[in-house]
């Protein structure tokens, strides 16, 4: 940061022999006892003002913090923010209409085959659309023109009412009730059940609002601890799949980490989530530490690691098994440019450069150059951004530059190795959408109140999350894994399809 204050001319080191003449020894002493207080005195003023800058800048670079600049979600800037942000990149309205734009391809709903229709209805012209003629018994010219609708058909529950026979024994006269199986014991089968506990955690509606649901649909009159009571018995029998995710993630090639806020009784705990290209895995825990990540990686992590820079990583994982995320390093230099600082200009500088690398990125994810051009291409963007990285944590008037460079020259393998490793992304995106349901659920729900509750939570959206990567029917799955965890067998297969 420049300083505002106008530059001082020192005082001559020396006192000029005439003036010295005149003043004589005492007067002399005193104009040199006052000129060192002064020469103290504006050490000292300038030493604080140094100090007050280096304070200014941090507070600045506080109150600036929004979700472009920093790990805050978008959700917490303020009314403005974004339109803020685009005003200050110099960007125009375009002045188009919302939507598709003239040129634009449409995609259509794409039909299913006439065979799978429930109902087929012909529709027939009564008249002449040109002269009103009676069309009765006209000649057909050609195929008719497929239009297919759905409809959503009246909801009706299976009610199975079972009578248990009880007998009397010929030999002894004992009276013998016959038993239930342990899917019909509860009074909701295993596919209502599923259901219900999707509603709750998957498609986050609070208790009250599935029970209501649950009337509404199928008129059924079910407790909010009806629904509760679903969501644990889900839960309890989803610990072989969620084994099944674990002991793959150990396997992955590359695991994307991240973690958010979550509340267990108004309590502060965390909601961590590993996921894949085909599993993800949700655990809540009640610290920010190392253990969680120690239960699911108790021998290590062979792939890479891509995450933001938590020390936690840092301590757990080699750099050189990492991938930093680049969504966080832009982040972090966007709030050194809107902090002004020393390096705000050079900072800038770096933004063109990383602009022009994720250009050539995605230029090779399209096919378009293959590893060893794109390399190449940011071969000097990388020579770049480590100069910068090393001037930064050299210096001192720049305490953000400074913070960011330190720690990267510290993780260097694990700025650039997108560009080295195939399967690895630059960014953590992949995390950071998978964690957004967890987020969303907290916002709602407030949270969980137990150590079950966050069970089936972690559960729950540990195995919807996979289905999806695994293109299984959720509801199907776990209504197939109720019933066999109820009939004491293995449940169905999870993880079908591999890195």
């Amino acid at each position: 940061m420049t300083s505002d204050i106008p530059t001082t001319t020192r005082a001559p080191t020396a006192i000029p022999a005439a003036i010295a003449a005149a003043l004589g020894d005492e007067g002399l002493a005193w104009l040199t006892a006052v000129l060192s207080l002064q020469d103290d005195a504006l050490a000292a003023a300038l030493e604080r003002i140094a100090v007050l800058e280096a304070e200014n800048q941090q507070l600045r670079a506080m109150a600036g913090k929004d979700s472009s600049n920093s790990s805050k979600p978008p959700s917490s800037d303020p009314p403005g923010a974004k339109a803020v942000r685009r005003r200050q990149a110099h960007r125009k309205p375009s002045g188009k209409k919302a939507g598709a734009q003239f040129g634009h391809v449409g995609k259509a709903r794409a039909l299913r085959p006439v065979e799978e229709a429930d109902r087929i209805v012909p529709h027939f012209p009564a008249a002449c659309g040109h002269c009103g003629a009676d069309l009765a018994g006209a000649r057909e010219r050609s195929r008719p023109l497929p239009h297919q609708q759905y409809e959503l058909p009246p909801l009706k529950l299976e009610l199975v009412h079972h009578w248990l026979h009880r007998l009397l024994c010929p030999r002894c006269g004992a009276e013998t009730t016959a038993e239930l199986g342990a899917e019909d014991r509860t009074g909701q089968g295993p596919r209502l059940t599923a259901f219900i506990a999707l509603l709750g955690v998957r498609y986050r509606q609070s208790r009250m609002l599935v029970r209501d649901l649950v009337k509404d649909l199928f008129d059924l009159s079910i407790s909010a601890g009806t629904v509760q009571a679903c969501w644990e018995r889900t839960a309890a029998a989803l610990v072989d799949p969620i084994n099944a995710i674990e002991q793959t993630l150990q396997k992955a090639k590359v695991g994307y980490f991240d973690e958010t806020g979550w509340k267990q009784w108004g309590k502060k705990c965390w909601l961590s989530v590993v996921t894949t290209t085909v599993c993800t895995w949700f655990m809540v825990h009640p610290r920010r530490n190392a253990e969680a990540l120690d239960k699911l990686f108790p021998d290590g992590f062979e792939g890479t690691v891509h995450s933001d820079r938590w020390v936690v990583y840092t301590a757990l994982f080699d750099a050189t098994h990492r991938q930093l995320c680049w969504s966080h390093l832009g982040r972090d230099l966007q709030e050194i440019i809107d902090a002004k600082g020393a390096a705000a200009t050079r900072t800038e500088e770096v933004r063109v450069g990383k602009a022009a690398m994720f250009h050539a990125w995605h230029a090779f994810k399209a096919g378009q150059m293959d590893r060893a051009a794109l390399k190449g291409a940011t071969a000097s963007f990388r020579l770049n951004f480590r100069s910068f990285c090393k001037d930064g944590a050299a210096q001192e008037a720049d305490a953000l530059w400074r913070k960011l460079g330190a720690s990267l020259i510290e993780l260097w393998p694990a700025v650039f190795r997108f560009l080295d490793v195939d399967g690895v992304e630059p960014t953590n995106n992949h995390a950071e959408r998978a964690i957004r349901p967890g987020v969303i659920l907290r916002k709602l729900s407030g949270g969980t109140r137990s150590d079950v509750g966050s069970a089936c939570v972690s559960r729950m959206l540990s195995v919807a999350a996979t289905c999806r990567q695994q293109n299984i029917d959720v509801l199907d799955y776990l209504a197939e894994t109720l019933t066999c965890f109820w009939r004491g067998i293995p449940p169905p297969r999870l993880i079908r399809a591999r890195d």
